[in-house]
């Protein structure tokens, strides 16, 4: 992607979800803790919503109250290049911009800390 290209040198999780997809909700509350305690060691998060409407996604982030950049996917074309095949669904970047882990299915905290832990410290 080439937005990603904005934050070389940083971990970037891609989190696709949605507002219908309940697992998405909850996950995405669930890893804010990880992403304010990794932030300011390099993590970016980017929320990427799956086929919704600014409208509805702006009245999700503001009922989420998460601190993450979201970021609309209206056509599905960006999911379709990452291979996104269920919700949620979440790839870990590393600071070279390589793909380092792929998780499908609701992350929990301790999992999401873990890769993210591993990637901020990788030898890229």
């Amino acid at each position: 992607m080439h937005f990603l290209a904005d934050f070389k040198g940083k971990v970037v999780a891609i989190q696709f979800w949605a507002g219908w997809c309940s697992p998405c909700l909850t996950e995405m509350k669930a890893l804010a803790p990880v992403y304010k305690q990794y932030k300011s060691q390099g993590l970016v998060v980017l929320a990427v919503n799956l086929r919704q409407d600014k409208e509805t996604v702006s009245a999700l982030a503001a009922q989420l109250k998460v601190p993450y950049q979201f970021l609309l996917d209206e056509v599905g074309m960006v999911a379709d290049r990452y291979g996104v095949v269920g919700l949620p669904m979440s790839y870990i970047v590393d600071q070279s911009g390589l793909i380092r882990s792929r998780i499908l299915g609701e992350s929990t905290a301790e999992t999401f800390e873990q890769i993210v832990r591993d990637t901020l410290h990788s030898d890229s």
